[in-house]
């Protein structure tokens, strides 16, 4: 299928990142993929696609997403993305144990010292500490 994707020229896929789906008559996203594992494999089979992963940044430990995302980037060779969210869903978070921030100010302050973690790893040539 992926050979299609790049034929029917895709330019990028962002992936959903939901961890609990929703009550009711559908269930809606309750059969959601994990977010980094699977476009992983998504990426070795195209040429073109990007593929943004979609990640709570109170979920995903910085130093493991880092060393994940920059193994997707050598299989892709250059086709990966980040799109990063502090989340919304209260349920989620409770039932994995994440911080769940309110204030924007808290909660941007979080992402800023999460990124700053991955970015230092990124451009870092020495054993990181």
């Amino acid at each position: 299928m992926a050979p299609l994707a790049d034929e029917a020229g895709l330019e990028y896929l962002l992936t959903l990142s939901r961890w609990i789906g929703y009550d009711g008559e559908t269930h809606f996203h309750s059969n959601v993929l994990e977010s980094v594992s699977w476009p992983s494999t998504l990426l070795a089979a195209t040429r073109r696609i990007g593929v943004i992963s979609t990640i709570h940044t109170s979920l995903h430990n910085p130093v493991i997403l880092a060393k994940q995302l920059a193994t997707m980037d050598h299989i892709s060779v250059g086709h990966v993305g980040l799109n990063m969210v502090c989340g919304w869903n209260r349920q989620e978070y409770e039932a994995l144990g994440g911080e769940l921030f309110f204030s924007h100010q808290d909660c941007y302050q979080h992402v800023q010292e999460w990124l700053d973690i991955i970015k230092k790893l990124w451009r870092t040539e020495t054993a990181f500490a």
